[in-house]
């Protein structure tokens, strides 16, 4: 449906809607029995007629505006000047006239759809006035823009009219060009500039013209030109102004005599022209001349450079020709004929292409033509199999050819081929250290860096330090800056520089490092550089400081210390002592070589340390050690312990061994008298206690175990008293024990113990505390079985005690009976037996008898418990 028809549809649709709806609604709520049908239709019949009259103006604007469309799209399409419409927002084009596609000279298509910077060749951003544009052949324009905006297919756009002004901007810069000459003229103080009239009356004198014959006269403008030259060239002027009248546009040439203001004439060279009025008349004429002296001196010096020029190319060595534009031979030297085994005169004139054999197969064929071209310098190497030599050729262009220069660099480019190979070694080479290495020309400029000092320049803080660059980069620390600094202008001067410098400063991962730089000379001597070589000596210098504290701790031991350290290096056989070898075994020595040592090993001794040790030495072992007894200088053998270190390199060869020689002989002594002590402790029958300073049993011998019935295990870690005293164990016994172990003082005592059957002995403990730097770091103990000995104590004292009962008797009980006797006997009267004093006599004598039995009896029976 069409625009008209549709706005008219939705305008009567809208109405009918709103007089019916609105009606219905008025009489829903008003009182009325009856809808009024005759309202809402004469509403709809108003409706009606507004719909049509809208379909009518509505259908007439879209005519006007169809027509006007296809008038400013025939004025599009047949504006003789390009037409370009482009999107506001963005500058793509949207649409152009035949007149922009034939201007720009591409394809329709090809513009449509891409950025009206296609065609523009300014920087500056899209406006009205001047712009630059250029056509698909390259063609470039001046153009002048008038922009306008508009809607464009539902966008918003710009319509661009494009006019071609270049002509105009170059006819202006034409007019200004000549405005500059005129100026430059008129200013020159070398060129004349004169105008004068018909009658030969000065109008204009330039101011070097004026400066130049001011001795005749300080103004000439009115004066005469005939007052000014010659006599004899005034018919000279008179016949050049006719030729300027009978060619105006033609320059005609003269050479006339000007007064010297010194009685003489200088010549002066002239090219006159007419000058016309408004009819194109002859009004005049315009000269521009100079001094004809000058020129003289010019060519005179232009002939001696040529000769000059001439004699320098025949004696260059290297060949040298100029070509004209066409490429034809204009000028040949004499190496560049002798190379091609012709005379220069052979040459001249003819093409270059049938000079060169094989012309078209060299890159000469290529590189001189397009060096004229693009009217430019090219320098290139090339092989030509003609000659049999590389060729460095310059091709240098001006205005009416080109200069050509062949040298043979054969030589050279083999070295160059060396040196370049070498230079792809030493790149190899350099490039793979971690080593900084470097060089600078007078001007602080890099001329070689391996990857290490690059990647440094690069951590430090994006400072490239590449070839081409400066190595002064002022990033990182100032001081190291000046410092550096310094010591390249110390180089340049001459001087070798070396350092340890501390960078740690440049976050590089490396602290320190060596610094070692050289001034680069030529062949004259002369410095033209400097070379620099650095070296991360972080961890050399790490193993230096430890080396030297190892150092100082060797210095140290070997002062404090009795042994004798030796290093002994294997290649050269060198024994290396320290001072105990003298202060211990009495050799005032340094050096010596392995057999020296050997000599003085005990012959019982030889295969325990000397042979073994040659046998560790040639094995893959690290270690080595032997005791043996070595020789003082007295004479007198001494027990030693030897050990030492091997070193051995990436074969696993000894390459040195390091070691010391310790004086064991009293500890040998001490340990042979306490293996003879052991010994007699482990066969004693005599139990032995070791117990730490609390008491608690840390070793007992094997009498001791066999003593109690315990074994070592089971007495570790306790008290005696813990396990072996009980019940009848004496409190006192055990109270002395007990308070000598804590004043640390020696006891004796005896006292009752239990075995681990329970069964009991007597033991004799002798305690006694072992003190190391006046403190008590154990204590021993003897325990002694003393039962039988108690025993036998006991049966002594019995017999004793039997003994003390017969001397008793015998002293005292038995006398009685005895004496008793004794008297009777002394009263009993031999003489007379029957003396009745005799039988009470028999009768006391018999009672004290049996009295003196019972006592003998009582002394048979103590006797008898003594023998018991």
């Amino acid at each position: 449906m069409r625009p008209a028809g549709k706005t008219a549809l939705i305008t009567f649709a809208f109405g009918i809607i709103w007089i019916w709806g609105s009606d219905f609604l008025l009489y829903i709520q008003s009182d009325e029995p009856h809808f009024h049908y005759d309202a809402a239709f004469k509403g709809t019949l108003f409706v009606m007629i507004i719909a049509v009259i809208i379909y009518l103006l509505v259908r007439n604007y879209q005519y006007k505006l169809l027509t006007s469309e296809k008038s400013y799209r025939k004025l599009f399409n047949d504006s003789p000047e390009p037409i370009i419409i482009i999107r506001l927002q963005d500058g793509v084009i949207l649409d152009l006239n035949p007149a922009a596609v034939t201007f720009y000279e591409y394809p329709k298509n090809e513009l449509v759809g891409g950025s009206i910077d296609a065609v523009r060749i300014s920087e500056k951003d899209l406006s009205a006035g001047t712009d630059r544009h250029v056509a698909q052949s390259g063609r470039k324009y001046t153009v002048d823009l008038k922009i306008n905006e508009l809607v464009y297919q539902g966008e918003d756009a710009l319509i661009i009219s494009i006019h071609d002004v270049t002509e105009r901007e170059e006819l202006k810069n034409a007019l200004q060009q000549r405005e500059r000459l005129y100026n430059a003229l008129v200013k020159s103080d070398r060129a004349y500039l004169i105008r004068v009239n018909m009658d030969g009356i000065y109008e204009f004198v330039n101011e070097s013209y004026q400066n130049a014959f001011k001795h005749i006269n300080k103004n000439f403008v009115g004066m005469s030109y005939t007052e000014t030259v010659h006599p004899d060239d005034i018919q000279k002027c008179i016949e050049v102004g006719q030729q300027c009248m009978a060619s105006p546009s033609r320059m005609v040439p003269a050479s006339l005599r000007k007064h010297d203001g010194k009685g003489g004439f200088v010549r002066t060279t002239w090219e006159y022209i007419a000058i016309l009025d408004e009819d194109g008349k002859v009004k005049g004429l315009q000269g521009l001349g100079r001094d004809e002296a000058e020129l003289d001196a010019v060519k005179s010096a232009f002939q001696k450079n040529e000769t000059r020029i001439n004699v320098i190319l025949n004696s260059i060595k290297d060949g040298f020709f100029i070509l004209d534009k066409e490429l034809n031979v204009e000028l040949v030297n004499n190496a560049f004929a002798e190379l091609l085994k012709a005379s220069p005169d052979e040459l001249i004139g003819k093409p270059i292409s049938e000079v060169i054999p094989n012309w078209q197969s060299t890159v000469s064929s290529i590189e001189i033509p397009k060096a004229l071209a693009d009217n430019q310098l090219r320098q290139y190497e090339a092989y030509n199999p003609f000659f049999d030599m590389w060729l460095e050729i310059s091709a240098v262009p001006f205005d009416d050819g080109m200069a050509v220069l062949y040298r043979d660099v054969s030589k050279n480019k083999e070295s160059k081929l060396a040196i370049e190979k070498n230079e792809a070694n030493l790149q190899s080479l350099i490039n793979n250290t971690r080593d900084f290495i470097w060089s600078i020309d007078t001007n602080y400029i890099i001329l070689t860096s391996n990857k290490s000092i690059r990647d440094a320049g690069e951590k430090i803080g994006g400072g490239d330090l590449s070839p081409g660059n400066t190595v002064l980069t002022e990033q990182g620390d100032e001081n190291l800056y000046h410092l550096f600094k310094s010591s390249y202008d110390r180089m340049l001067r001459g001087e070798h520089v070396q350092g340890t410098y501390d960078v740690s400063i440049l976050g590089l991962g490396v602290d320190l490092v060596t610094f070692n730089g050289s001034p680069i000379r030529d062949s004259d001597n002369n410095i033209i550089g400097a070379a620099c070589f650095a070296q991360d000596v972080t961890e050399q210098e790490a193993q230096k400081i430890a080396l030297d504290k190892e150092i100082e701790r060797y210095n140290i031991i070997a002062a404090v210390t009795k042994d004798a350290i030796w290093d002994y290096v294997v290649n050269s056989d060198k024994l290396t002592w320290s001072t105990g070898l003298k202060s211990s075994y009495g050799y005032d020595l340094t050096e010596t070589d392995l057999d020296w040592w050997g000599e003085r090993v005990h012959p019982a001794d030889q295969q325990k340390a000397v042979e073994t040790f040659d046998k560790a030495l040639s094995s893959s072992s690290n270690s080595w050690s032997s005791q043996y007894r070595f020789r003082k200088s007295n004479g007198e053998y001494v027990w030693v312990n030897d050990r030492g270190l091997f070193i051995r390199d990436e074969e696993d060869n000894a390459v040195r061994a390091v070691g010391s020689i310790q004086d064991i002989d009293e500890l040998v002594k001490s340990r042979k008298e306490n293996e003879t002590l052991s010994l007699a402790v482990s066969r004693s029958s005599v139990g032995l206690i070791i117990t730490d300073p609390e008491g608690k049993i840390e070793w007992v011998n094997k009498a001791f175990e066999e003593l109690t019935g315990y074994e070592l295990p089971e007495l570790v870690g306790h008290k005696p008293g813990q396990i072996l005293q009980g019940e009848n164990s004496s409190p006192k016994a055990i109270e002395a024990m007990s308070n000598a172990v804590k004043n640390g003082e020696d006891v004796t005592t005896e006292i009752l113990n239990y075995r681990k059957d329970k069964s009991t002995y007597w033991v004799r403990m002798s305690i006694s505390p072992i003190r190391e730097n006046g403190e008590i770091t154990r204590f021993m103990a003897l325990a002694t079985d003393i039962t039988m000995e108690r025993a036998i104590n006991a049966r002594l004292i019995q017999q004793n005690e039997n003994l003390k009962k017969i001397a008793f008797i015998l002293s005292h009980e038995l006398r009685k009976p005895v004496s008793s006797i004794l008297g009777l006997l002394e009263l009993f009267d031999a003489k007379d037996t029957a003396n009745p004093m005799n039988a009470d006599i028999i009768k006391y004598m018999h009672k004290a008898t049996s009295e003196l039995d019972e006592m003998v009896h009582e002394i048979i029976r103590q006797s008898a418990l003594v023998e018991e």
